[in-house]
């Protein structure tokens, strides 16, 4: 009886063993990893249309209006694109006259004149007008009035073909007679047969007659050669 228990307990034991072998023998289930989605790429059309496009409603320049108050640029739908006091920095003003009119000045540098009369300083020129700072001999700034540079026109654009133009719409190379019917107002300072002096757009009429201040502009054989702002009208100097 006891032998027999001992053959069950042996073949028991030995089915036990021989069942563990085998479930170490069989390979376990890989552990579920979680799965990722990619994101597809853009297409072509899609990259397109997520580039910046320009600037909805950007106005050109159109005019220049330079006055004895200061400097103006008005774009192509009469909206006011700059406009600037002289007693502003100068080289922000060129900056900012830059932008509107998508033309960059000419910088150029002076020394002081010999004789001590012209200052050294920086001219940013655009072509048909620059301004000057310090401001130009003859301007209200040389002269104390706190202006910080001073405005010379030579033509009637810019670099660009952007008109020049101050009151009335006068310009380099209008006429003598289209001047007078236009201003109206213009105090002739020197009269010769080959070339005048105009001084117009005065800002203070109530000064003594060698004070005023406002826009000067010279002719030359009975045509707008060019005009100063602001100038201290009827001022006679040089930079010698």
């Amino acid at each position: 009886m006891t032998t027999d228990r001992h053959r069950l307990l042996a073949a028991t034991t030995a089915a036990a063993l021989a069942l563990l072998t085998l479930a170490a023998c069989v390979p376990s289930a890989p552990t579920p990893r979680p799965t990722t989605t990619s994101t597809p790429s853009a297409t072509p059309d899609e990259s397109e249309s997520a580039t910046p496009t320009p600037t909805e409603g950007s106005v050109e320049a159109a005019t220049v209006v330079v006055t004895a108050s200061g400097i103006s640029v008005f774009g192509t739908n009469g909206a006011t694109l700059v406009s600037e006091t002289y007693r502003a920095d100068a080289a922000t003003v060129a900056g900012r006259l830059a932008d509107a009119l998508g033309e960059d000045p000419t910088v150029t540098t002076h020394e002081e004149s010999e004789g001590g009369g012209c200052p050294g300083g920086t001219t940013y020129g655009f072509g048909g007008f620059e301004i000057s700072s310090p401001a130009t001999l003859g301007s209200a700034g040389s002269l104390g009035s706190g202006d910080l540079y001073s405005a010379l026109i030579t033509a009637p654009t810019t670099t660009g073909g952007i008109a020049i133009q101050t009151v009335a719409g006068q310009h380099i190379g209008s006429t003598r007679g289209e001047f007078e019917a236009a201003i109206g107002d213009e105090m002739i300072v020197d009269e010769y047969p080959e070339w005048s002096t105009f001084g117009f757009d005065t800002l203070n009429p109530e000064a003594g007659p060698y004070d005023h201040i406002g826009v000067q502009a010279w002719f030359d054989g009975g045509t707008m050669a060019s005009m100063l702002a602001p100038a201290v009208i009827g001022f006679v100097g040089d930079c010698g």
